[in-house]
């Protein structure tokens, strides 16, 4: 009679698989039981369950994807492969200043949804397009259409990274349902909204009162750089002393976004507020910030951001403006969801847009035009480019209350 054999003890207190009756260790993972190894060899079962337990986790079969036609198992590029490539290469971008912290920290959260759907070990090749489905539907339920078309594109970029850099043998197919929302999808969701919350620019008179009540010099002159420019947030703290002209009343400045080229004729009232606050601006912390006009009251740029080493998740954005104008629609009782100091530029291009001159609104506002006609056009006359602030300051100071 043959004798039963005792089943052995754990290598270590912390060893998470179990010996299991057939002489393999073991573990249960999603309902599931999962074989690793003979009890002879523990450490060999430890590391392929280290290797596989993403991949199950993700709801694949690590099993199954070593007989996919065209992948070799041995040389095949993994999920983890991918992102880390990606990522180092986005890395040195940000490290010459060719990308931003901002956008790398984007791109890190793209590819953690990556390794969080597909886990590490999957291999990119075998993924299908009912994957890229799954993963679209693990996206977060509260992201509106603009956070759900950011993230689909900077994850088929990923992918598309693989192919361009030859990790994979064919590009990666994600199938119909993984897309940007449609320009339909855009528009109805825009309109749903606006019937909600209402529309996010502001009236003549809402402006002049935030302009009355403005907290600082500081704050008045970025108030009416968004009105009379067009100005953001990031527009308004990287605005330097080279690039505005007080004596002449000009602007020439390329948005920091896009580096697409601007020119504005500024108001009156804005180059005063302008030389205000520069008279008043606090001692930069930073020598390297010594020619921007707008300073915090602890001399640290208006929007400024941070980053340990080059790791994403130390990543820190800090908007002074964002918070302090936050504060003031708050205090005058105009604050709403989506209504934010991005709506003063709102107010530019609606009301620039009514002298029909599209083109030198763009030009402002430091649009990308991608019309044939803006391939032939060679100059935009200044006097087309007052005109459209012209309009906007008839709009702001030249009309009674009872005619807005």
């Amino acid at each position: 009679m043959a004798t039963k054999q005792t089943k052995p003890s754990k290598p270590h207190p912390d060893f998470p698989l179990y010996a299991h009756s057939g002489k393999v260790w073991a573990k249960k993972i999603l309902g599931k039981l999962w074989y690793f190894g003979p009890w002879d060899d523990p450490q060999g079962a430890l590391e392929k369950y280290l290797a596989q337990k993403d991949t199950i986790l993700a709801g694949r079969d690590p099993r199954k994807l070593a007989g996919v036609a065209g992948v070799d198992s041995d040389s095949a590029c993994s999920v983890k492969l991918l992102v880390n490539s990606f990522l180092n290469a986005k890395r040195s971008r940000m490290d010459s200043g060719q990308l931003s912290k901002k956008m790398f920290q984007q791109y890190h959260e793209a590819c953690k949804l990556i390794v969080d759907c597909f886990g590490k070990e999957s291999q990119v090749a075998a993924l299908k397009p009912a994957d890229f489905s799954k993963l679209l539907a693990s996206f977060p339920k509260t992201w509106g259409l603009s956070m759900i078309g950011g993230n689909v594109g900077r994850i088929r970029s990923v992918f598309k990274f693989a192919s361009d850099e030859q990790l994979v043998d064919r590009p990666v197919v994600f199938g119909n349902n993984f897309q940007r929302p449609t320009k339909r999808q855009k528009r109805r969701d825009k309109q749903q909204k606006l019937s909600e919350r209402g529309r996010l620019d502001f009236t003549a008179a809402e402006a002049r009162l935030l302009l009355e009540r403005a907290n600082g010099p500081t704050m008045k002159a970025c108030i009416l750089l968004g009105l009379n420019a067009g100005f953001g947030n990031t527009d308004c703290s990287s605005l330097t002393t080279r690039v505005v002209d007080l004596k002449t009343g000009w602007i020439d400045f390329p948005r920091p976004k896009t580096g697409i080229a601007r020119r504005v004729p500024l108001w009156p009232e804005t180059s005063a507020a302008i030389s205000a606050a520069m008279a008043v601006r606090t001692i930069p912390k930073d020598a390297a910030h010594d020619s921007l006009c707008f300073l915090t009251r602890f001399g640290m740029p208006l929007v400024w951001d941070r980053m340990k080493d080059g790791d994403a998740k130390t990543y820190i954005q800090v908007n002074n403006l964002t918070l302090t104008f936050g504060r003031l629609l708050r205090k005058l009782e105009l604050h709403k969801a989506g209504h934010n100091f991005y709506s003063l530029r709102r107010c530019f291009e609606t009301v620039a847009g009514e002298t029909a001159d599209q083109v030198a609104v763009n030009v402002v506002m430091g649009h990308e035009d991608q019309s044939m006609a803006a391939t032939y056009c060679q100059n935009i006359e200044d006097s087309r480019l007052k005109a459209v602030t012209d309009h906007v300051h008839a709009w702001l100071f030249g009309k009674p209350d009872s005619a807005e």
